[in-house]
């Protein structure tokens, strides 16, 4: 015995000995997801209408009637069923193009379902969505008991290539690309604004070369100091002494070293600020003739306006 037919046979006992509507419901949903038999279908469909889900009851007596193999016996049954679901229900009339894919709470809605019939659905806010190519309409429908609610969707007209007919034939074509690089230039920085820049980066370099100098005389003094310390020290070993000398010169060596270090770091960032400075200036004149000397107070740069 197959699986289907297992849960099929498990289910006809649930309803028939127990009238266990749900249980039975399940499983023969469950034969059906296996093996897809008209009989399990309308089994499916009279056990969700006795445990209240008439929406999918409605749905799934419909698919039976279209079934070619269904019993003509039942099918008659149909008409009589569906309006016992619907009385519970309210409807949705969807008018749109043939083409269209309908999409209600993002379950697909087969295209010969909702052009053929009103959508039986369970009362409140439903999300419709309505594609038509590449357009995509969405609604919140409020399905309300015992009415039905029309949608009326139009088609969307295909956009259509531009034509030659389109083009105007008066613009030379290095008119319109020159339009193009025009607005493209207008958004580049003004010579004035990068000016302003420039000087700024500049300030900032100076402030950072001034940090790096007052650092590099901390740094100094501390090397003063370490050397009185080490006069002080004299033959102990300051590995193991803990002496008031050897503790000075500790700290002189240690704060001197961190000063050199930090002086150093300013004047790296001094000399890429002027850098970049230097560079700014350069885009905001172009050609300006840059001249640059080396002298005893360092860099220096001349610049003919």
């Amino acid at each position: 015995m197959s699986e289907a037919q297992k849960r099929f046979d498990e289910g006809k006992a649930l309803y028939r000995k127990t009238h266990d509507a749900a249980g039975a419901r399940l499983k023969f949903a469950q034969a059906y997801a296996l093996h897809p038999r008209p009989e399990v279908l309308w089994n499916l469909a009279i056990c969700e209408l006795d445990v209240g889900f008439a929406e999918d009851a409605a749905g799934h007596l419909r698919a039976y009637a279209r079934d070619p193999d269904a019993k003509p016996a039942l099918v008659a049954k149909v008409p009589d069923l569906l309006q016992t679901a619907r009385e519970s229900l309210g409807g949705l009339r969807i008018e749109a193009p043939p083409r269209a894919t309908v999409h209600v709470d993002g379950r697909q809605v087969e295209r010969l379902e909702w052009q053929e019939n009103v959508l039986d659905l369970t009362p409140g806010d439903r999300v419709l969505v309505v594609s038509i190519g590449s357009e995509r309409v969405e609604d919140i429908v409020t399905i309300v008991r015992g009415t039905t609610v029309v949608r009326h969707i139009d088609d969307v007209p295909s956009p259509a290539p531009p034509s030659r007919a389109n083009v105007d034939l008066h613009e030379p074509p290095l008119l319109a690309a020159a339009a193009q690089v025009d607005e493209v230039a207008a958004h580049e920085p003004s010579p004035s604004h990068l000016d302003t820049v420039a000087y700024t980066t500049a300030a900032f370099g100076l402030a950072a070369l001034g940090t790096g100098v007052g650092f590099a005389l901390l740094s100094q003094r501390d090397a003063d100091s370490a050397s009185d310390a080490r006069a002080r020290v004299g033959a102990d070993d300051c590995r193991s002494s803990g002496s008031p000398a050897c503790t000075s010169l500790n700290a002189s060596l240690h704060d001197g070293t961190a000063h050199a270090w930090i002086a150093v770091g300013a004047y790296a960032t001094s000399a890429a600020l002027f850098g970049v400075s230097g560079w700014l200036f350069y885009k905001a004149h172009g050609n300006t003739p840059v001249a640059a000397s080396l002298g005893p107070a360092g860099l220096a740069l001349r610049i003919s306006y």
